[in-house]
């Protein structure tokens, strides 16, 4: 199973984050198949890859302390495929998503990571 997870400090609050963030996996051909206020859960549309090759993503929507500058959001991308080459599928995916995240134009990034 292919996993790549990243990390964003985004200055921004949770309601404005549930508002901006389905259309972005939208624009990322995902579709949202679950939310809860601090969770979603995105399926990639099927028709492109094989089944094995579909990617979900998950979002964890955490705020990390009342003194904090924004929001902390988890993003882990995930699918059936066994990751044999650097480039594969769900790293295309991951890279995607977290690509359109960075390029948001209502919020600026305060801190990245990536696994």
């Amino acid at each position: 199973m292919a996993r790549y997870t990243c990390t964003f400090a985004i200055p921004c609050s949770q309601e404005q984050i549930v508002q901006w963030l389905p259309p972005l996996l939208k624009g990322c051909q995902l579709d949202l198949i679950y939310e809860d206020g601090d969770y979603m859960r995105a399926r990639e549309v099927p028709g492109q890859v094989s089944f094995t090759e579909l990617v979900e993503v998950e979002v964890l929507i955490e705020t990390p302390d009342p003194d904090a500058i924004g929001i902390n959001l988890n993003i882990i991308v995930s699918n059936e495929e066994l990751p044999l080459k650097a480039s594969n599928h769900c790293r295309t995916m991951s890279e995607r998503v977290s690509d359109a995240i960075q390029s948001h134009q209502d919020i600026k990034t305060l801190n990245y990571a990536t696994d």
